[in-house]
């Protein structure tokens, strides 16, 4: 086993033990099964597949990579991204933040700018995804 995968199988298992936290607190929140799941789906998507197998990194100080996260690999790279599961990624992203910040995981501030980076650029995002998907550019 070469080091990145002991990098990969060390991150995967702190993710682990960060998405379960998620998990409980979504289900304390009253959030239902369905919703549930897409949220721990995306939370994944982000720290396991994008920030782990992607870049190399873990979650610590991955507030940085938001924004690429959003506007390069859901709207270009993962076909299946719609405005819905855009707007779906982007309320569980928050959604992590904040309960990582709550259980002091992640700084409040961290929370904060997460929060900020997805509502200053949703809407351009959700454009770029349109335009991505109708072919505009032809």
């Amino acid at each position: 086993m070469d080091d990145f995968d002991l990098f990969l199988q060390k991150n995967e298992k702190r993710n682990d033990a960060l998405l379960r936290l998620f998990e409980i607190d979504l289900a304390i929140s009253g959030l239902g099964k369905k919703t549930i799941s897409s949220h721990m789906m995306n939370a994944s998507l982000f720290l396991n597949d994008y920030l782990g197998y992607r870049h190399g990194v873990g979650f610590d100080g991955s507030v940085g990579y938001l924004y690429e996260f959003f506007s390069y690999f859901l709207v270009h790279k993962c076909l299946w991204t719609t405005p819905s599961s855009l707007r779906s990624a982007a309320a569980a992203i928050k959604k992590f933040y904040k309960s990582m910040a709550s259980h002091n995981l992640a700084s409040k501030e961290e929370a904060e700018e997460a929060k900020r980076i997805i509502k200053e650029n949703l809407e351009t995002w959700l454009e770029d995804l349109d335009f991505y998907e109708n072919g505009s550019w032809l």
